[in-house]
C-alpha cells in the first residue's frame, strides 16, 4: 500500500489564549518535530522552516 504525503499549515497560538489541551495539529507537531508546542525552540524551528520556504 502507498501511503500520500499530505502537507499543513498551522500557526503557533499563544497558549494563554487556549482553553483546552492541544490535542489536533500542536499535537502532530510536537510528534514530528520534537518541540513542545509554543516553546521558544518550536518558535525558532517554524520560523527557519518558514524562511527557508519562502526562498
Amino acid at each position: 500500500m502507498m501511503m500520500k504525503q499530505m502537507n499543513m499549515q498551522m500557526q503557533l497560538v499563544n497558549p494563554d489564549y487556549q482553553g483546552y489541551p492541544h490535542v489536533g495539529g500542536a499535537n502532530e507537531f510536537e510528534k514530528h518535530t520534537g518541540f513542545k508546542y509554543g516553546s521558544d525552540g518550536a518558535i525558532d524551528a517554524t520560523a527557519k522552516k518558514n524562511k527557508a520556504a519562502a526562498c
